[in-house]
């Protein structure tokens, strides 16, 4: 029975996989994000060079201020295939995808979970909409999928650490962490995970310091060059601080409430905390204190941010869902996994 089940959830995670693959050909340059902001960023430098990046103030609306790591590098890819073409670039979503879907899995055997309910959660995470979409179903070409693999990456380094104490894992989670703070502004939060893996706060600051490094410099250049900022923060009135609050939480509520947009991934989530106890493993404990602070950090720059809740909660849940899904998942494989077992699946 078991090796049924692993042989289908396998087949429906490569249909899942084709399907992407699809989408990234089929379906290029869908995403206002993609076309007016990372590709086009990317065409800028392959037409006029990097230097000087003064140039990307020619288009205010694409987020000057925003990191280029991954607008050079597709640059260097359209030098390297000879031309501006996006289809072939488009055609890595899909493998990004199914390294985070192979990371997931992993994790989730690392837990402790049993290889059947891995594949299960796996597949369901594999249905989760904007995930699939990143992959290439019309938002092929957006930055949050890669931020999602690195931090996968950082997940499992962190695990690593804190079975074998070794540092050389929290220096890598580090060095994940520096390129996903180039890759989007926001990849730098991730660094927040130093604050709670017991280690003396020598070490956690100057883990910190270095994982934050690359993006102060980049803010320096920001205000050195200088760069548009099409965005930023303002400090609103008490009362307004208030309705802004109450506004991030209904627009959230009601993101999470819209079944269409999320499959089934968030009911599934919620629910699993009400089957089950196991053991709250240390690697757990971390990840869900990193969210937290992740929220914290989200609400604060959701409420001081010149964009109205309005504005930004809604096109933002998405992505921050997917960039920090590596930090809630193993919490659900190892409760889905005390549910099952009446089942002996």
């Amino acid at each position: 029975m078991r090796k049924i089940i692993k042989i289908v959830i396998i087949l429906f995670i490569f249909v899942n996989f084709l399907y992407a693959v699809s989408g990234a050909i089929h379906y290029p340059l869908q995403s206002i994000d993609v076309y007016a902001y990372w590709f086009l960023k990317a065409k800028s430098f392959y037409v006029n060079g990097i230097l000087p990046l003064t140039n990307l103030n020619a288009y205010p609306y694409s987020h000057p201020q925003h990191p280029i790591l991954l607008p050079v590098v597709v640059n260097f890819i359209y030098h390297i295939i000879g031309g501006v073409r996006e289809i072939p670039v488009f055609l890595i979503y899909p493998f990004i995808y199914i390294a985070i879907l192979f990371s997931a899995y992993k994790f989730f055997r690392k837990l402790g979970v049993n290889e059947t309910v891995s594949l299960i959660v796996t597949y369901i995470y594999s249905m989760f909409s904007p995930l699939l979409a990143m992959a290439g179903r019309k938002h092929a070409g957006e930055a949050d999928i890669f931020i999602t693999l690195i931090n996968w990456g950082v997940v499992h380094l962190v695990f690593n650490y804190l079975k074998d104490k070794k540092i050389k894992w929290l220096i890598a989670t580090s060095v994940l962490i520096m390129v996903a703070s180039q890759i989007k502004t926001e990849g730098v939060i991730t660094a927040v995970i130093f604050l709670f893996i017991p280690i003396a706060r020598s070490r956690k600051a100057i883990l910190l310091s270095i994982s934050m490094l690359p993006a102060i410099i980049w803010n320096l250049i920001v205000i050195k060059a200088p760069l548009v900022r099409d965005f930023g923060w303002m400090l609103p009135s008490v009362l307004s601080i208030v309705k802004r609050i109450g506004e991030v939480f209904y627009y959230t509520l009601v993101e999470m409430a819209n079944v269409r947009n999320w499959y089934i991934f968030w009911p599934i989530f919620w629910m699993s905390f009400l089957i089950g106890q196991r053991k709250n493993q240390l690697i757990l404990k971390v990840a869900t204190n990193t969210v937290l602070a992740i929220s914290a950090f989200y609400l604060v720059n959701f409420v001081f941010s010149t964009f109205t809740p309005l504005e930004y909660v809604p096109g933002a849940m998405d992505r921050i869902l997917i960039q920090f899904s590596p930090f809630i998942l193993g919490s659900f494989a190892l409760k889905l996994e005390v549910y099952l077992a009446k089942w002996d699946i």
